[in-house]
This record gives C-alpha cells, structure tokens and sequence, in this order.
C-alpha cells in the first residue's frame, strides 16, 4: 500500500482511526515493518467490522451535568462462544447501574401504559371523572 513515510505525508488516505492508531506505534517498530507488513496493519486497523444492523437506534439524551447517549443494536449473533464468554466477563449484566436503569425504564413504561389505559377508558366512557 504505502510506506510509513507516505501514510503521514498522504494522512488524507487513510481514516482519522487508522492515521490515530498508526501514530501510536514507536517509530523503530514503524521502520522495522516490510511494506508488506505495513500494508497487513493498515488493512487490518481499517478493517470495519462493526457491520450494519437491522436495528439500530442511537440516541443523545441531554442531562444536567452532559449529555448521554443511549445505543440500541440488535440483529444475529454471529460470534463465537469464546468471544461471547469474554464479554460477559467484561460487560457483565447485572450491574448497580443497569439495575437502576432497568427500574427506570419499567417505572417510565408503566405509567406510559397506565396513562394509555386511562385515555383510552375514558375515550370509550367506562370512566367517568
């Protein structure tokens, strides 16, 4: 692909992430690499392999104190067991956090659906206020 001296002369090629990662390298391993090997880690780091999904909701929620982002990614497993047992040892489930979160959520849905309930009961007159 290119040597090292052109991937910083020519950074406009490569993504922000590649230029960002190989500038993280120690120079003596950057001139120890063949072009060969130079052209395998730049295929390697740009590699994509966040695929698309078929959902896939992301969302910036703005609080007091800076804004948090909540990602929804859902479609068909494809890794292996190996890889599915290391992040459930890295991100596991059942956390403080999540817990909280989750009695959030329930507590947002049931007085959605409550309020859903009532309007609709009332729409059809088996309320009366």
């Amino acid at each position: 692909m290119k040597d090292n001296a052109k991937v910083h002369e020519e950074p406009s090629t490569l993504s922000p992430k590649v230029e960002r990662l190989i500038s993280e390298f120690p120079q003596p391993i950057l001139d120890s690499f063949t072009p060969d090997q130079k052209t395998a880690v730049i295929d390697a780091l740009g590699a994509n392999h966040w695929r698309r999904h078929p959902i896939d909701i992301r969302q910036t929620i703005p609080f007091p104190g800076g804004p948090y982002y909540i990602a929804l990614v859902m479609g068909k497993e494809r890794r292996n067991p190996g890889r599915l047992e290391n992040m459930r040892d890295k991100h596991p489930l059942y956390t403080t956090a999540n817990t909280i979160f989750s009695i959030i959520l329930a507590a947002i849905f049931t007085v959605g659906m409550t309020t859903i309930g009532m309007a609709f009961l009332f729409a059809i007159g088996r309320i009366i206020w």
